[in-house]
């Protein structure tokens, strides 16, 4: 194409992050999104929801980490 615009679309990559399992989690999976569920003093007293990737505390460093696989395989802190 001309004018500098590719006709390639870019691959997106999106997480919903969320404190409460059933409005954030649970409607982000019924969404078809990955989910991060992070413990706050915000959050509901409930079990902990089926997430992809879990904090038990809001803690943007080890967010990070696990977003972008800086320490191997995203998993669970």
């Amino acid at each position: 194409m001309s004018g500098g615009v590719s006709a390639q679309p870019r691959t997106a990559r999106s997480i919903m992050v969320g404190n409460d399992g059933r409005c954030d989690i649970d409607g982000a999976r019924r969404a078809g999104l990955a989910t991060l569920y992070v413990r706050s003093n915000l959050s509901p007293q409930e079990p902990w929801p089926r997430a992809d990737l879990t904090l038990r505390a809001m803690d943007i460093p080890a967010m990070a980490r696990l977003l972008t696989g800086a320490h191997g395989e995203p998993k669970s802190v």
